[in-house]
């Protein structure tokens, strides 16, 4: 049954037809250059990289939606929050679409690779301007096309990744997508997937050694920036914002306690005073602003 194939889906084969792709979409899933195999991703991001940005955006729209039209039981809807707009845009997700390029096996290695491969180009495009406004400016372009142009949260991970790797040259970058409870909950799962215990290394080896697989290193290298949760990316970076942007990032709060009163949803108001700096003491450590105690 589906349930079944569901759980043999987590493995990342066989699951090609339900993203509307053929076979040869794992063709490099244990080939020694991994990642590296897929060059004309590559090429197009570095030679032409509106064409790559664009084509890229369309390529998973498309997927996405043909996985949500065959497979609506394992697609939920992902409501973002826009607080200078005052709108809201819904966008398709779980797990695995969440955790695209970070983890293995979750999605067809295409999918993956496209992800990953999207994700640090934009990196290594925003590392390489030294004008100050041109970076804003190009990283603002990134995350309002994203915004306005995808319907799924595969291509939302980009900003959370854009965000938390340049959490202080971006204050406020990736913060609209806290005003999502769904999000925020499903990132706590993200985070267990990156910091897997010895248990599920040990099960991870048993699984690989049953398929006749390599159990080689992770093929999707993740900055340790990037390894935190959506929570305590939001409460860190609250410290970098300027007046304006962190009363932006309070009416998100504002907006999240609106909907989850603390008598109705006490499980839902707790995550949210997790992340509502207006409730802490902040203590000074040193006379350069760069050491604080939160209690």
């Amino acid at each position: 049954n589906l349930k079944n194939i569901k759980q043999f889906h987590r493995y990342g084969y066989g699951n090609e037809n339900y993203f509307g792709l053929s076979n040869n979409a794992n063709f490099s899933s244990v080939d020694e250059l991994g990642v590296y195999k897929n060059t004309f991703i590559w090429y197009i991001l570095k030679y032409d990289f509106k064409k790559g940005f664009d084509w890229v955006i369309s390529f998973l729209n498309h997927s996405v939606s043909v996985f949500n039209n065959n497979y609506k039981e394992y697609v939920e809807k992902f409501i973002i929050y826009n607080v200078k707009d005052e709108t809201k845009k819904s966008y398709f997700g779980n797990l695995d679409l969440w955790t695209a390029g970070e983890t293995d096996n979750n999605l067809p290695i295409l999918l993956n690779d496209v992800i990953y491969i999207f994700k640090l180009n934009i990196i290594r495009y925003l590392e390489s301007i030294t004008d100050r406004e041109l970076f804003k400016k190009f990283a603002n372009y990134i995350k309002k096309s994203i915004y306005e142009s995808s319907n799924n949260i595969a291509l939302l991970s980009v900003i959370e990744i854009v965000g938390m790797y340049f959490m202080k040259e971006l204050p406020g970058y990736a913060l609209d997508l806290v005003s999502s409870m769904n999000l925020i909950y499903l990132d706590i799962n993200r985070y267990v997937l990156l910091n897997p215990d010895s248990q599920m290394i040990d099960l991870r080896r048993q699984i690989f050694q049953i398929v006749g697989i390599p159990d080689n290193d992770r093929r999707y290298q993740i900055d340790n920036k990037c390894i935190k949760t959506l929570q305590t990316y939001a409460f860190e970076s609250y410290f970098y914002l300027n007046q304006q942007q962190q009363e932006e990032y309070n009416s998100v709060l504002d907006y999240l306690y609106s909907i989850y009163v603390e008598d109705t949803y006490p499980k839902e108001n707790l995550q949210i005073q997790k992340i509502d700096v207006r409730n802490a003491i902040i203590s000074r450590i040193n006379n350069q602003d760069d050491v604080i105690m939160v209690e």
